[in-house]
């Protein structure tokens, strides 16, 4: 909880509500993490206490590519995708 020297009004809210957003997120990876039928193979990645612009670790790039490798391994057989690779 907020010690004595805590904030007040809406900064003290705020801080409360992101505190909230924190513990749903954790949440919200476990139930990802459990599914079974079927089961979700994505990932939910929640910087605790980062802020709001945060992306993870990888750097934009890094990320598209990742995104971009995923849609090349698992879309259709028959689908051309010459315009995905650089």
């Amino acid at each position: 909880m907020l010690g004595a020297e805590s904030p007040r009004g809406p900064v003290r809210y705020l801080l409360l509500q992101v505190r909230n957003l924190d513990d749903r997120m954790r949440e919200l990876n476990r139930w990802i993490q459990q599914t079974i039928d079927p089961h979700y193979r994505g990932f939910f990645m929640y910087g605790e206490g980062k802020g709001h612009c945060w992306s993870g670790p990888a750097t934009q790039a890094e990320r598209l590519q990742e995104m971009a490798g995923y849609l090349l391994r698992t879309k259709p057989d028959d689908m051309t995708t010459p315009w995905w690779r650089y």
